[in-house]
């Protein structure tokens, strides 16, 4: 979170609160729990946030008692409820009668993952490599940024964005939905496995992984790497403007499109095995 949104007087009231509860709590769990909601109020709250728009976040976002409950999971003698109530529930008919309101709310529930929000590309991006990034080219047109790099052939090139989880449930990236590597079959994406603050050397020294889990309200970074295999001449080249991914919500996968801005573009000529009038290419 930044400093200035950190520094908010109610912001720092609710920390506070928060470390006082947190102790409670088992050191690997309070540590995970402290990320999750700073995380949350990094993506709530703008640096010039005023009080009614941080209160409101604050409200949503629960009391720290109530979140640090949740987080130590039930008591013994929760557990011990839950048993008793697993034991009464065994009878045919009481089982048949679940089944069935599982199959009635299927299709609502299937249609409820895929009405969830989708990511959103926001925040710090770059060009994987640092020779990519030297060479870029920016271009701006109508709102629309994009950033250009000569094509290498035969080596590998790719880039980092920063995507946002808007939504209340947790979206698992699994992989590519379809061609998403300019002209290349040995594409790679990956997810970071936590949420990444600081600008394009924070981005490459992350830690990426996929499947890619992606917490409510939260920000992780997708990696999009490939080799260059294009045959193109001077001017000629691939944009890519979106991610096409499989994104599992709950128990749906579904399609999902995050849109790019800026986008990002490789143009020829192209050289060595990959030049025009290699073999490869003609």
């Amino acid at each position: 979170m930044s400093s200035s949104s950190l520094d908010h007087p109610l912001v720092r009231d609710y920390l506070a609160e928060l470390e006082t509860v947190l102790a409670a709590l088992p050191p690997e769990q309070a540590a995970e729990l402290r990320e999750q909601i700073s995380a949350h109020l990094d993506d709530g709250l703008s640096p010039d946030a005023n009080d009614e728009t941080v209160a409101d976040v604050l409200a949503r976002l629960g009391p720290p008692g109530e979140l640090a409950a949740a987080a130590a999971g039930p008591t013994a003698a929760d557990l011990t409820a839950r048993r008793g109530r697993r034991r009464k529930i065994r009878n045919t008919w009481i089982v048949v009668g679940i089944v069935a309101l599982v199959v009635a709310a299927l299709p609502s529930y299937v249609a409820v993952m895929h009405g969830v929000a989708g990511l959103q590309a926001r925040g710090a991006y770059a060009w994987w490599y640092p020779e990519d990034a030297s060479r870029q080219v920016r271009t701006e047109a109508d709102g629309i940024v994009q950033l250009t790099v000569p094509i290498r052939s035969s080596q590998r090139q790719g880039f980092v964005v920063d995507v946002y989880n808007p939504s209340s449930w947790t979206q698992t990236v699994v992989g590519p939905s379809s061609e998403f590597s300019p002209g290349n079959p040995d594409g790679q994406l990956a997810v970071s496995t936590r949420a990444v603050l600081g600008g394009a050397n924070a981005l490459r020294a992350a830690t990426y992984a996929l499947p890619g889990v992606i917490p409510p309200h939260q920000s992780r970074a997708i990696r999009l790497m490939w080799v260059s295999v294009m045959c193109d001449e001077a001017g000629g080249g691939t944009i890519t403007d979106g991610l096409v991914l499989q994104v599992r919500v709950g128990w749906v996968t579904r399609t999902e499109t995050v849109n790019l801005n800026p986008t990002w573009a490789a143009y020829g000529p192209s050289t060595g095995q990959y030049a025009l009038t290699a073999p490869a290419c003609q």
